[in-house]
């Protein structure tokens, strides 16, 4: 996940949009745990994290430029 965020600064939780439950495990993979073919995966910064954007005037982003680009909006 780290190679695809725009930055490598601070902590974050990814959870499962279905169960709201956060996917803490880093050794399995998505298949291991249930979520392929297809799964809807919530991303969110840390709550420390959000504070030191906030202190150091950053805009949190998420997804580096090129995959934002590449990526489908989903319908409202």
């Amino acid at each position: 996940m780290l190679d695809h965020l725009k930055s490598t600064f601070g902590s974050f939780n990814m959870k499962d949009a279905a169960t709201g439950k956060v996917l803490d495990n880093d050794e399995k993979s998505l298949q291991e745990l249930n979520l392929c073919p297809a799964a809807l995966i919530l991303f969110e910064w840390d709550k420390e994290t959000l504070v030191e954007y906030a202190r150091n005037n950053l805009k949190e982003g998420y997804l580096r430029e090129e995959l934002e680009n590449d990526a489908n909006q989903l319908p409202a």
